[in-house]
């Protein structure tokens, strides 16, 4: 199955929550590029971003009340990627 008829499937709030994820990994992904030649270096200045979005997106779920169990993308989904990134990210810095 291709990405196109993958993305069609997807109700509307998941896209929207889709390319709020993908806008928010490249703001990440831009201010750790800035910090690429710093003391700290891209891959550490990624690792902190990622640390600390996981948690901020656990706790925009819990003020938006949405469940864990939801059946369309939300908040959760979010820090649960986010973690799962910096975590991949610490095995190889």
């Amino acid at each position: 199955m291709n990405l196109y008829r993958l993305w069609r499937r997807l109700d509307p709030a998941s896209r929207f929550v889709a390319r709020r994820f993908a806008l928010k990994l490249l703001i990440l992904l831009a201010f750790a590029g800035a910090q690429a030649f710093g003391q700290y270096g891209f891959w550490r200045a990624l690792l902190s971003l990622l640390l600390l979005s996981g948690p901020l997106s656990i706790g925009l779920a819990f003020a938006h009340r949405q469940r864990l169990d939801a059946s369309t993308l939300t908040y959760w989904d979010e820090a649960l990627v986010f973690s799962l990134l910096a975590f991949t990210i610490l095995q190889f810095v």
